[in-house]
């Protein structure tokens, strides 16, 4: 790809889904959005926020058409879509018109952009636990406008990234050429059968043995300049656990991860080791691109993240408690990288709500200054309620109501404004169904819909990362501040160096806090 002409070929947009070293590659004049059927009350308007907690998100669209039809995006200059998804996708049918053309590129009943009859790949366009995704990236280069039609169905989200005034960009048709449906098949095959490897292709590095305590941590120094493209570990006691026991949540809750970029005095990463490979509940049955846990128990994490002058990777326990660990990192030279190269951050946070008025129920999970991009949330939610209530009380209330909000180099209305949090990780109606995909999971799940019980979420976004150049404010919207429900959070992302994010460092007892072992329910 020739970044200076910004000429992209459709192989250059698909080496975006699987590739972590464009994670790390600063984004100059790109930006991504999202639109989606959010309840149009909610609005910024004369200074204020309006209905900012309105929650009828099922039918929200920009406008009608001269033929019947409801506009639901509609984007302006070069890009790309890069997810569709949808709780209830029927037979209504959904067109595509790409580059102001009056005939749509794309016309099929909206249900057929997930099972396969209009993209052949059953590992980019799929159901997962009733949410329905298609990761199929659609280029256009002046315009793209999406219309549904009646019998659609109800709730959508469309994210797209805009590559840039200048940009160029090989569209598609359909049938999809050979090239483009081989270099899609190749991204399907690796989803299929190879998860859990590195995805650059490199050897994971030997492993060395270290007995981690609380004054003795695990230290792995690396000198110079590099990256590291894979980082295992493995616990050995984990070996005897049962993998939801209260002992394997302590243990992993208890084993904290850090590391440093360049001899920082504080680290870009700080989180419990679980969470930080997207295991937030024990040992969880989560496997994707970047982050999780082989058969084995081995975790893994291929972030590809570099470094200019040494890293320090530090496991620790909280307490005095001897654990013995395996770990493995893999360091390279710096390779595949385009501009210079941003820092890696996953800093565990419990989230609080916006100070600004009016915002509630923004629940902030991230906040930085300065260029980067956002690329992952990994979440621990835990439902408190321990009996199921009447319905309609307090206690019976749906933790999944809430919409993810992002707000991108200051602006007032967020350019990502969701339907729902279980709908931003790619399922629907909070279904207690577990699932394992490349870009995400519900890879844990006590309690159903809602009962009491732990659950864990986690979403990588590749194609669909969110470059910022001075700022990114990260929510999902927290209902019901009785503590029906607290989180864990854990957000990856990407910035330069000089960046600031607003991080409070929580003692030991914070990691533990906000949760409680899962027990039989009570009715």
């Amino acid at each position: 790809m020739n970044e200076i002409s910004k000429k992209y070929k459709y192989s250059d947009i698909v080496r975006r889904m699987y590739d972590p070293r464009f994670l790390c590659t600063p984004s100059d004049g790109e930006r991504s959005a999202e639109f989606s059927s959010y309840d149009r009350a909610s609005r910024y308007e004369y200074g204020k926020y309006v209905n900012w907690s309105a929650n009828g998100d099922g039918g929200g669209y920009i406008s009608n058409t001269e033929d019947g039809g409801i506009v639901i995006a509609e984007m302006k200059g070069a890009g790309y879509i890069s997810r569709i998804w949808s709780a209830r996708p029927e037979t209504g049918h959904v067109k595509i018109f790409i580059d102001g053309n009056e005939t749509p590129t794309f016309d099929m009943p909206f249900e057929d952009y997930f099972n396969g009859k209009l993209f052949p790949f059953p590992r980019l366009c799929y159901t997962a636990a009733k949410g329905n995704n298609c990761y199929v990236p659609i280029p256009y280069n002046s315009s793209c406008k999406i219309v549904a039609y009646e019998g659609w169905g109800s709730f959508y989200q469309v994210n797209y990234t805009s590559l840039g005034e200048g940009s160029e960009v090989e569209t598609i048709s359909y049938p999809l050429s050979a090239e483009q449906s081989s270099a899609l098949q190749c991204v399907n095959d690796f989803f299929e059968t190879s998860l859990g490897t590195n995805p650059c292709g490199s050897r994971d590095a030997d492993f060395e043995s270290f007995r981690v305590s609380a004054s003795c941590p695990a230290v792995k120094t690396l000198c110079g300049e590099g990256a590291v493209s894979g980082l295992l570990v493995k616990v050995n006691a984990l070996e005897i656990m049962e993998n939801d026991s209260p002992d394997a949540v302590k243990l992993l809750k208890n084993l904290q991860i850090q590391i440093y970029w360049d001899g920082e005095a504080e680290p870009s990463v700080s989180a419990p080791l679980g969470d930080f490979f997207g295991s937030c509940y024990g040992v969880d049955s989560v496997k994707t691109l970047l982050c999780g846990v082989r058969d084995d128990k081995t975790f893994y994490s291929y972030y590809y993240m570099p470094y200019r002058s040494g890293a320090r990777i530090e496991i620790s326990s909280l307490d005095e408690t001897c654990v013995d660990i395996e770990l493995s990192v893999n360091s390279v030279a710096m390779t595949g990288v385009d501009g210079d190269p941003l820092y890696f951050h996953a800093l565990f946070n419990r989230g609080k709500y916006s100070d600004v008025i009016g915002c509630y129920p923004d629940h902030v999970f991230l906040k930085v200054r300065g260029k980067g991009r956002f690329v992952g949330l990994n979440l621990h939610v835990s439902k408190l309620s321990d009996v199921r209530m009447t319905r309609g009380s307090v206690g019976y209330n749906w933790w999944g109501e809430g919409d993810e909000k992002f707000f991108v180099d200051g602006e007032k209305f967020p350019s990502w404004f969701g339907t729902g949090t279980e709908d931003f990780f790619g399922f629907a109606w909070c279904a207690p169904i577990l699932f394992s995909e490349g870009y995400h999971a519900q890879s844990y799940c006590v309690g159903g819909v809602h009962d009491k019980g732990n659950r864990s979420y986690t979403r990588t976004l590749m194609a669909d990362s969110v470059p910022f150049h001075t700022s990114f404010e990260g929510c999902l919207e927290k209902y019901y501040p009785g503590e029906i429900v607290r989180y864990g959070y854990t957000p990856c992302f990407y910035m330069e160096r000089g960046g600031e994010a607003e991080k409070e460092h929580y003692a030991a007892s914070q990691y533990f806090d906000y949760f409680a072992f899962d027990l039989p329910e009570t009715h």
